[in-house]
């Protein structure tokens, strides 16, 4: 929300490509003022899901959207590749809502996941803390199914560290310092090795979203 006094700060990064959730339809004029291209999907055009291109790249949808909100897109530039861009939102019953839509996403379009090489990033709103109000339908199986597409989560993969036990967060529930969770995930194929990964500070960010980004350097 609130796109046009964060996008100095988000476009001051030099992102190839980045995947914007609960961001307004009106973010893309205002992120070609500093040289990026862009697509959205949404229901409300005050919030959906944005992916910004910088002008060597373009981002074209390849299809509806699989989910509410997860879309699938063809990315060309240096490199193309396919791009799930991911916003997990409520989408009706308990067992679709958030992770559930995403486990359906990758379950019921298998043949598009396929379809390497194949990125996966956003806001899962998710973590495998929470597995067990999940059985079966929750973030380790996801994490399981990408991994068995030949994708894995560049940050566990640059730190080493396990599925729910993270400790850089990405998210802060009400903008609290001390409600840190990890939630937002980049899952790229594991031939690309992973260059570097950083996650931006609660002091520089937490003004700004209740998110801060994650910063992935792929050598594709």
């Amino acid at each position: 929300m609130g796109f046009a006094r964060k996008a100095q700060h988000l476009f001051g990064l030099h992102p190839d490509i980045a995947i914007v959730p609960e961001c307004s339809k009106s973010a893309l004029p205002e992120a070609r003022k500093y040289g990026y291209s862009g697509l959205w999907v949404g229901s409300n055009p005050q919030k959906g899901l944005a992916v910004f291109c910088r002008n060597d790249w373009t981002a074209v949808a390849s299809d509806e959207p699989l989910a509410k909100w997860v879309t699938t897109i063809r990315i060309k530039g240096p490199i193309r590749f396919n791009l799930v861009g991911v916003w997990a939102c409520p989408a009706g019953s308990h067992l679709d809502n958030y992770i559930g839509q995403i486990y359906r996403c990758v379950t019921d379009h298998a043949d598009w996941f396929n379809r390497k090489p194949v990125v996966v990033a956003g806001d899962f709103n998710s973590n495998a803390r929470w597995d067990k109000e999940r059985p079966g339908r929750n973030h380790t199986e996801v994490v399981r199914l990408l991994e068995t597409y030949g994708t894995l989560s560049a940050y566990h993969t640059h730190f080493g560290e396990k599925q729910g036990a993270e400790t850089r967060p990405t998210y802060y529930f009400h903008h609290r310092q001390d409600r840190p969770f990890h939630i937002d995930y980049i899952f790229a194929p594991k031939v690309w090795p992973v260059q570097s990964v950083q996650v931006g500070s609660f002091e520089e960010w937490g003004r700004l979203s209740d998110h801060v980004p994650v910063i992935v350097d792929l050598e594709m």
